[in-house]
């Protein structure tokens, strides 16, 4: 038998609500780690070829990358 928690929310402003089932206490901050997870998640399949495709980039030189990738960042936040 394990253990379970239901946590649900609807933000404002969103289409659509979050209902979390996990092993983690119900709450605001199972809530805010999901959202988090599901952040770096976006972020991370958005580096690879769904978004920001940076393999067809051509560039080379780490410390241009390092400049590119910040501004990506940034764009984003």
């Amino acid at each position: 038998m394990i253990e379970t928690y239901v946590s649900a929310c609807w933000m404002q402003g969103c289409e659509e609500g979050w209902i979390l089932i996990s092993d983690q206490k119900a709450g605001k901050r199972c809530i805010n780690e999901y959202a988090w997870r599901m952040r770096v998640e976006s972020t991370f399949q958005d580096s690879k070829r769904r978004g920001w495709n940076l393999e067809a980039s051509l560039v080379k030189e780490e410390a241009r990358l390092d400049r590119l990738l910040l501004a990506l960042f940034l764009a984003m936040w």
